[in-house]
C-alpha cells in the first residue's frame, strides 16, 4: 500500500512538471511541425506554418515562412525563402532566399538559390538552376542545366542542356534537348528540334520535325519528319509529312503537302 501511494505521488508530480514545462515553453511561431534528425536550427527566429519531415530538412531556416520540406536534406540551406515545397531527397537543397518554388523529385531544383516561381517535377528536373525564375519542368532531367527565365519543358530530357535560352516551350521526350542559348522556340513532339543549340524562334510540331536544326531560325515545321535534316537554313515553312525533309541550308522556302520539296537541300526562294 505504501509503495502504491508513493508511485501515485511520483506520477502526479511528473504530470505537474510536464504541464509547467509546456505552459512556459516559448514556441518559435504558430502551426509548425518538425520531425526527424538534424531538423531546423531555427536560431530563435520567428517564422510560421512550416512543415519539415526528414533528416536535416529546413535546417538553416531563419525567417522563411510557409515552407514544406519532406525528404533527406530537403530545403536544407533555406534561410529566408518562403512558400516553397520540396518533396524528396536534396530537393531545393541550396535554396536560400528563393520563394514560391515547387520541387518534387530527387535533386529537383537542388542548386536553386534565388530563383522564384519555379516548378520542377521529376528526378534532376531544374537541378542546376540557381537564379532562373518562372520555369516549369516536368520529366526526368527536364531543364536540368537551366539558368534562364520563362521556359516550359515537359518530357524526358526536354530542354536538358538549356542554359540561358529563354521563353522556350518543349513538349515531348528529347524535345529541344541540346538547346543552350536559343530563345523563343516551340517544340511539340518526340525528338523535335533535338539538335538545336542557338537557333531562335523556330516552331516544330510532329515527331522528328526540325530534328537536326542547330542554328537555323524562324523556321516552321508541321508534320512528321518535316524539315528533319535542316541545320542552318532559316525562314522556311514546311507543312506535311516529309515536307522539305532534306533541306539543310536553304532559306525562305515554303512547302505544303506530303513530300513537298522533299529533295531540296540548299535551294532557296
Amino acid at each position: 500500500m505504501k509503495k502504491s501511494v508513493q508511485h501515485s505521488r511520483i506520477a502526479s508530480l511528473l504530470r505537474v512538471a510536464l504541464a509547467a514545462s509546456l505552459a512556459g515553453a516559448a514556441m518559435p511561431a504558430s502551426a509548425q511541425t518538425f520531425f526527424g534528425t538534424g531538423g531546423t536550427s531555427n536560431s530563435g527566429a520567428v517564422y510560421s506554418s512550416s512543415t519539415a519531415l526528414g533528416y536535416a530538412t529546413l535546417a538553416s531556416v531563419t525567417t522563411g515562412v510557409e515552407n514544406s520540406a519532406f525528404g533527406f536534406y530537403a530545403l536544407f540551406n533555406n534561410t529566408t525563402g518562403s512558400d516553397n515545397n520540396a518533396f524528396c531527397a536534396y530537393a531545393l537543397f541550396n535554396n536560400t532566399t528563393g520563394s514560391n518554388n515547387n520541387a518534387f523529385g530527387y535533386t529537383a531544383l537542388q542548386y536553386n538559390l534565388t530563383g522564384i516561381y519555379n516548378s520542377a517535377f521529376g528526378n534532376w528536373a531544374l537541378q542546376l538552376n540557381t537564379g532562373g525564375s518562372f520555369n516549369t519542368a516536368l520529366g526526368f532531367a527536364a531543364l536540368y542545366a537551366n539558368q534562364a527565365d520563362g521556359n516550359v519543358a515537359i518530357g524526358y530530357q526536354a530542354l536538358t542542356s538549356n542554359t540561358t535560352g529563354a521563353a522556350n516551350t518543349a513538349t515531348g521526350a528529347y524535345s529541344l534537348n541540346y538547346n543552350t542559348t536559343g530563345n523563343g522556340n516551340t517544340a511539340n513532339g518526340y525528338n523535335t528540334l533535338v539538335a538545336n543549340t542557338t537557333g531562335a524562334a523556330n516552331t516544330a510540331t510532329g515527331a522528328y520535325s526540325l530534328l537536326l536544326n542547330t542554328t537555323g531560325y524562324d523556321n516552321t515545321a508541321t508534320g512528321y519528319y518535316s524539315l528533319v535534316n535542316n541545320k542552318t537554313g532559316s525562314d522556311n515553312t514546311a507543312s506535311g509529312f516529309y515536307s522539305l525533309a532534306n533541306n539543310t541550308t536553304g532559306i525562305t522556302n515554303s512547302a505544303v503537302g506530303s513530300f513537298s520539296l522533299y529533295a531540296n537541300t540548299t535551294g532557296s526562294q
